[in-house]
């Protein structure tokens, strides 16, 4: 077994490997599949790195996921986020103090 230095190594690293994910097998051709696997992250942590989310824009993410769970409809969501409600214009939470 060879280091990946290549696209072309790349590609037929790929391959080997779902052919080796689409059937049973063999306790040799797990280690070969665990080898391969090791070597494709080691390649694409080099070739192609993934920087860290920045807090801010991953907090926001995250809200705007959870604002979508909870609340299926566009109207919902338009109201909480413009704290319109039916009552007043009191704000839709207050702090403690």
């Amino acid at each position: 077994m060879r280091p990946i230095r290549t696209e072309q190594d790349y590609t037929r690293v790929l391959a080997r490997i779902e052919v080796l994910m689409d059937r049973e097998r063999s306790p040799a051709e797990d280690n070969e599949f665990d080898a391969l696997a090791t070597l494709v992250k080691a390649y694409e942590d080099w070739h192609f790195p993934v920087d860290d989310p920045d807090p801010t824009e991953a907090t926001e993410y995250r809200m705007w996921h959870a604002i979508g769970e909870a609340m299926p409809r566009r109207s919902q969501k338009a109201a909480f986020l413009s704290q319109k409600r039916k009552g007043g214009n009191q704000p839709l939470w207050t702090e403690s103090p």
